[in-house]
């Protein structure tokens, strides 16, 4: 075995522990209960999307448990600190107000969401190919 490789375990360790920690911390960054919820099936979705693609060569687990991983971490790294500032767009969202006239997110915070998460995504997925064999 190769020193620098790490076996799919300790890949799948990492993707539930980057899971459990957006399940302790997303979910707390929501407004309201109803957002809380829908956030909570995320890592059910993004799990599902990653088997599906797995499953069409069934090779380099690693790198899709890595994007997986990337995507737990980058969610809520997106929007740390500037949770607050979802509040009255989500509020609002609920309360049924047309998407026209949604209060708009910072722009700060756009810029957030569309680099980090991507970046976090290929970050596990590098790091899959480069470490995973």
């Amino acid at each position: 075995m190769d020193s620098d490789v790490l076996p799919v375990v300790v890949w799948g360790a990492a993707a539930a522990v980057a899971a459990i920690v957006y399940l302790a911390v997303y979910p707390r960054l929501m407004p309201t209960q109803k957002t809380t919820r829908s956030v909570l099936v995320g890592p059910l979705m993004i799990g599902v999307l990653v088997a599906v693609f797995y499953a069409r060569d069934c090779r380099d687990a690693p790198a899709y448990l890595g994007a997986f991983t990337g995507a737990m971490i980058g969610l809520p790294l997106a929007i740390a600190g500037q949770h607050k500032s979802l509040v009255p767009r989500v509020v609002a969202r609920e309360a049924g107000v047309p998407n026209d006239d949604l209060p708009s997110l910072p722009v700060s915070l756009k810029i957030r969401i569309v680099v980090t998460l991507p970046l976090m995504t290929c970050l596990g997925i590098w790091l899959g190919i480069r470490f995973g064999g």
